[in-house]
């Protein structure tokens, strides 16, 4: 009994554990003196000093763990990079649980801070553990277990050597980078849509609160770090927009790389080129790219970085590949739900491309992707329940609809998906594309002496494209609305094709197909490009004549009130006889373009913005709403506004 004991005491209680216990210890202590100073001597939340003990805790325990408890042999900068996100990546998990436990025993339930903080901290201790043994760090197994052995030295970094010997991918990063920035330009700019106003007129709690009942709590600890800045919401929009165009491009470079590398096809110029321009695609498209856009999806790139990330994970041969990819998708929701679905579709191409004619291998892994997408589903679901029992309001309600339901919201919405483009651009544009990819395709496939399982691949990713981003409508049918965010996994099938046809199907057999896809990947690229910098101009343009009309608007109130010796304390909202969406003469972008002097629950924001008071919703009497109705205004007119007391009364037209 007494070896038993021995021989388990040695098995677990190795240098390595023994290492990571002390710094575990010193990593803990420097959050806890950190948290508690903050609390104690200075007085500040405990939510807040919470949060800054954690941020120096982990870069203490990155720069400690790596040398001296894991013994990294990560070589390079790139080794150590990767090294890093993946530590940052675990750590984020952790810190979400603990700063989110926090915030709700002692922020919501009022429990005591101490016992809270410490309980917290010590099952994050196990969990930090797990993730930095199995998936952050890269270490020498032999040195691990045999650690009565002097640790490997690992030389030191050499830029020069490293810039020297990556060159062409440093060039092909910035490459990427300086085109990102250049048409996303406007991105980056101070712009506002819809949903900007609330947070610019009721403060970041506002918009807090709705992502933690849409269970996006990284969106959630975004908006709570500008706040506890300090920074205005105004400038927290440019900002996120050029840190997340940064990370759009890093997701670009990522797909693109590995999907090169799968192919084994570095050396072609061709094909680097041609995968390049189709990961844009897959990236930066009219959906994805309303993630640059606003407050609601200000953090949807991360998402759709570690939706990339789960699903090229998935595609290699690495240990706890399975577990890797499922935190990863799961993390990927709990920045912007839609954005995990994109896991989907690039995860299904990239294993048809390394089991490429191994059906058995394709079909397992096919089902491992389903239930990756499928758990990471049902997080999303009981955490969106949790947060909606913790703050008392469920803002998304889940229903089980009848299949006459089902059918009629497929019909409807996959109209919306794939003939209207998501309500952007011409009429069936995305479905002439997929048409004439598709002809392509079957051209590939009948010179392959017709490969019928491919066709089921090809039929599977249209389908699915369409499908996935209509199941959560089919689950609130209270709700039932679609946006061009909601539907990333179909802005992206076209980037996606491309690559399953160059990748899989192998049409560069036949010189005239490559040459097909070649130009039509080359002109996908020019549209796309385009839309961003039409997308983000629009945005500014629409803006600047929101503006303008408010601006009247509040000159029309303070002479009212100067006046009449009133003040306006409540806005309703009213239609004239034919509503319009956009400004005469701008194109239809939907949430790009949406005027906010034309959305019947932005209205009262935008002035609340512009004036700094708060105004309450109000009804419009009946002969106000026929008033209104008799006209068909095609821009701003005085007569839209009618006083009444402490009452205005808009009309939208």
């Amino acid at each position: 009994m007494k070896e038993k004991m021995q021989n388990i005491i040695k098995k677990f209680l190795t240098k390595e554990v023994i290492m990571y216990v002390i710094f575990g210890v010193l990593t803990t202590l420097v959050n806890l003196i950190i948290s508690f100073a903050l609390v104690g001597a200075f007085k500040i939340d405990g939510s807040i000093a919470s949060a800054i003990g954690i941020v120096t805790s982990i870069l203490f325990a990155y720069f400690t763990n790596r040398k001296w408890v894991f013994n990294t042999t990560a070589k390079g900068f790139l080794e150590n990079f990767k090294e890093f996100w993946k530590f940052i990546a675990g750590r984020l998990v952790t810190m979400a649980i603990e700063q989110g436990g926090v915030m709700i025993l002692y922020g919501h339930f009022g429990m005591a801070f101490t016992p809270v903080k410490l309980s917290l901290t010590i099952i994050v201790i196990i969990l930090n553990y797990i993730f930095s043994k199995f998936f952050a760090f890269k270490t020498d197994k032999k040195e691990v277990e045999e650690s009565d052995k002097p640790v490997k030295v690992v030389s030191k970094f050499n830029f020069l050597e490293y810039m020297k010997t990556n060159k062409i991918n440093i060039y092909i990063f910035l490459g990427m980078l300086i085109f990102a920035f250049i048409v996303c330009s406007n991105f980056l700019k101070e712009h506002y849509t819809n949903d900007s106003y609330y947070v610019s007129a009721y403060g970041y709690d506002y918009y807090v609160r709705h992502f933690l009942l849409s269970n996006r709590m990284f969106s959630a600890l975004f908006l709570l770090i500008f706040k506890w800045l300090d920074i205005p919401f105004y400038k927290e929009i440019t900002i996120m927009a050029v840190i997340l165009t940064f990370i759009m491009v890093l997701a670009w470079f990522i797909l693109y790389k590995f999907v090169i590398k799968l192919m084994k096809k570095e050396k072609s110029i061709i094909y680097n080129i041609l995968i390049g321009l189709a990961s844009f695609l897959v990236v930066f498209n009219m959906c994805t790219a309303e993630g640059l856009l606003y407050v609601e999806v200000g953090t949807m790139p991360f998402g759709i970085l570690f939706a990339i990330l789960g699903a090229c994970i998935l595609a290699t041969d690495r240990k706890f590949k399975y577990v890797i990819s499922l935190i990863l998708v799961t993390m990927s929701g709990l920045f912007y739900q839609a954005t995990s679905a994109m896991f989907v579709l690039l995860a299904l191409v990239l294993i048809a491309i390394k089991h490429k004619g191994n059906i058995k291998a394709i079909i397992k892994d096919t089902i491992f992707i389903a239930v990756i997408y499928g758990i990471a589903m049902i997080v999303n679901f009981i955490g969106v329940k949790i947060w909606a029992k913790i703050l008392g309001d469920e803002f998304r309600k889940f229903e089980m609809p009848s299949i006459v339901a089902i059918l009629a919201t497929i019909l409807k919405f996959g109209e919306t998906i794939l003939i209207d483009n998501v309500g952007i651009g011409p009429k069936y544009f995305y479905l002439a594309l997929i048409a004439i990819l598709t002809v392509i395709f079957i051209i590939g496939i009948i010179l392959r002496k017709k490969d019928y399982f491919m066709i089921l691949e090809y039929v599977t990713l249209i389908i699915l494209s369409i499908i996935i981003p209509i199941i959560p409508i089919l689950a609130t049918p209270a709700t039932q609305y679609i946006e061009p965010r909601m539907a990333m996994c179909f802005g992206s099938i076209i980037g996606i094709l491309i690559i399953f046809l160059l990748a899989v199907v192998e049409i560069d057999r036949n010189k005239y197909l490559l040459i097909a896809v070649a130009t039509i990947t080359i002109f996908n690229f020019i549209i796309n490009s385009v839309f961003l910098i039409t997308a983000s101009s629009a945005t500014l343009v629409t803006n600047r004549l929101d503006h303008f009309i408010v601006k009247d608007i509040i000159q029309e109130i303070e002479k009212y009130e100067t006046t009449s010796g009133k003040t306006i304390k409540n806005v309703g909202v009213a239609f004239d006889k034919k509503y319009t969406m956009y400004y005469e003469g701008e194109p239809a972008l939907r949430c790009y373009n949406v005027r906010s002097m034309g959305t019947s629950w932005a209205v009262k924001e935008i002035i609340s913005t512009f004036t700094g008071r708060t105004f309450k919703n109000t009804n419009v009497p009946q002969d106000v709403k026929e008033k209104f109705l008799q006209n068909d205004w095609d821009r701003y007119n005085k007569e839209q506004l009618v006083f009444e007391e402490e009452n205005l009364y808009i009309c939208i037209y």
